[in-house]
């Protein structure tokens, strides 16, 4: 009855994913505040980034319209103009990002750009939305959530509104990279 809109695959092949990552590790040592919630995340972001400080990359951008696309067509089907707001989101040892969505007023997607997964490190856990439902019954609990698996240059688009979260990263040797965006339709604008 309530399906989810949600588009998995992987750019690895039009993306210069090393060149990303490079762009980033140097753009997060100009951050003046890397870490903007830090009582509920560890995560390093570029998401309160503004003005001369802000950080958006055309390639990734580009690399991602054609699943973009996808999802608007499977979602809302509909040629609309498309807006991006993008930003970077470095996870070390023992980093985790608390349960949110990205309603904003406007948006019609979001997403998720896996650009570095060291083995052991964890993807987003979705939630599902009938949770409420799901704990007032006998459901398993791994009904409630969805992980996906994930690699290096995957991406996923889902619908703004689709509580998430990145668990607690363990016994991970290198950084978790991972560029997240959400997309309005800027005739609203």
């Amino acid at each position: 009855m309530f399906d989810v809109p949600f588009v998995h695959k992987n750019i690895e092949e039009t993306l210069d994913i090393n060149k990303a990552v490079n762009e980033i590790s140097e753009h997060c040592k100009t951050l003046k505040l890397p870490n903007p919630w830090a009582k509920q995340s560890h995560v390093i972001t570029s998401i309160a980034a503004g003005g001369e400080d802000a950080w958006q990359s055309e390639d990734i951008l580009k690399a991602c319209m054609p699943v973009i696309k996808e999802y608007i067509d499977q979602a809302i089907g509909l040629n609309v103009k498309l807006n991006c707001h993008m930003w970077y989101n470095i996870y070390n040892e023992g980093f985790n990002q608390e349960q949110h969505n990205h309603i904003t007023v406007g948006n019609i997607a979001s997403g998720v750009v896996y650009l570095s997964m060291p083995e052991k490190s964890t993807a987003t856990t979705f939630i599902n939305p009938n949770t409420l439902f799901l704990n007032s019954t006998e459901y398993k609990e791994e009904l409630k959530y969805y992980t996906p698996k994930v690699r290096k240059g995957d991406v996923i688009i889902f619908p703004p509104w689709l509580e998430h979260r990145v668990d607690k990263q363990f016994d991970i040797k290198n950084t978790r990279i991972t560029v997240a965006f959400n997309i309005s339709n800027s005739e609203n604008e």
